[in-house]
């Protein structure tokens, strides 16, 4: 091979292309297949970028993978709630809040659920309703209810967390709404010695 082919001389009018000075001190102890390894670092933004990156998708996965806020916790309480709102509709077949209005003013059905109340109610919740171990229920303030017919659905289903059993597997409908109507005209009555109000909010009833 002749030195014209090995040297190419440039073209004329073509400046030479200047090559940039190698800082030796840069050039690792690295070389593969003739070509040298520099010491060429990423630039610090990148870095930081590529770290948040990797700390953004570890808490991304911890926080939709916890038990409270994946994917299948979000679809069991939508399903909990859609079941929920099925079953109370099936519950409250016939009874509504004006129903159970008109019970509570109907004399005779309140003296026979008050019987009932002090049967199966007053040893939780006193004979007046005023409340002992069971809350207050002459005030206007509930802990479970946020309107009239949520009180006979929390007497048939009870509140197994405080201790309040569920009455819909040993009482009739009947007497369940008998008893709702009749916690409703308990409401402003009061009883001496009420325990103190509980509750999140006041409900006009």
């Amino acid at each position: 091979m002749s030195d014209a082919t090995q040297n190419p001389t440039p073209d004329k009018g073509q400046a030479p292309v200047a090559e940039a000075p190698v800082d030796e001190a840069l050039v690792l102890n690295h070389d593969y297949d003739g070509i040298q390894e520099y010491d060429n670092p990423l630039p610090g933004w990148w870095k930081a970028l590529f770290l948040a990156s990797i700390l953004f998708s570890a808490l991304y996965y911890a926080f939709f993978n916890s038990e409270k806020f994946s994917v299948a916790a979000e679809y069991e309480r939508e399903h909990g709630a859609l079941v929920e709102l099925a079953a109370s509709a099936n519950l409250l077949e016939g009874i509504s809040n004006e129903s159970l209005s008109e019970l509570a003013r109907d004399a005779a059905a309140m003296e026979a659920a008050k019987a009932k109340f002090v049967a199966v109610c007053a040893s939780c919740h006193g004979n007046q309703g005023e409340g002992k171990i069971g809350p207050n229920l002459t005030d206007n303030v509930w802990i479970h209810c946020s309107e009239k017919t949520d009180v006979y659905l929390t007497i048939y289903r009870g509140v197994p967390a405080k201790g309040m059993i569920e009455w819909g597997k040993t009482l009739k409908p009947e007497e369940i709404q008998r008893l709702a109507a009749y916690v409703l005209s308990l409401q402003g009555t009061d009883p001496p010695n009420p325990r103190a109000p509980e509750g999140d909010e006041s409900i006009p009833f």
